[in-house]
């Protein structure tokens, strides 16, 4: 059973925590709560408001806005405690680099063992860009990308005879 002890609070009684390390909160921008649609344990989120934080990964200001809350913690039901840590380029960036992780995973396998060139082209342009995104590769995709370099130019040297 969950205790609410801010059921019948204002808007500025808005526990700490569920805006922690905001720099700024708009308490004039207020929507308030279906907290039947929200996923928590103790308490829900009674209100949103916009809030200013700083982008965990630049340093740049951003806002969370009351409705992106609303969004964030009644239709895709994230746990009431969640905060967004990232600006919106950032969460791109982000977001772009897992989906390039994944092709890799999923490519990795198949093209070391009987890749096609194509497969193996594709994996150089993902490590290339995870490299331009994350900085220097891990080992084992270093190795990968070496691997793959010696196998294209050597075809290439073979189709030039």
């Amino acid at each position: 059973m969950s205790v609410d002890i801010y059921r019948n609070t204002g808007i500025k009684d808005i526990p700490p925590h569920f805006y922690w390390g905001a720099l700024e909160l708009d308490y004039s921008t207020a929507i308030e709560a279906n907290v039947d649609l929200q996923n928590f344990t103790v308490m829900p989120r009674r209100w949103y408001v916009d809030a200013r934080f700083r982008c965990a990964d630049c340093g740049t200001e951003f806002l969370w806005s009351a409705k992106e809350q609303q969004v964030w913690f009644e239709t895709y039901r994230f746990f009431v405690d969640s905060l967004r840590t990232r600006c919106d380029k950032c969460c791109l960036r982000r977001s772009e680099v897992l989906h390039l992780r994944q092709e890799y995973d999923a490519l990795i396998g198949e093209a070391r063992s009987q890749g096609t060139v194509e497969q193996k082209k594709r994996i150089l342009e993902i490590l290339e860009k995870l490299e331009s995104s994350c900085g220097p590769l891990p080992d084992k995709m270093s190795e990968a990308r070496d691997l793959f370099c010696k196998q294209l130019m050597k075809l290439s040297g073979e189709s030039d005879h």
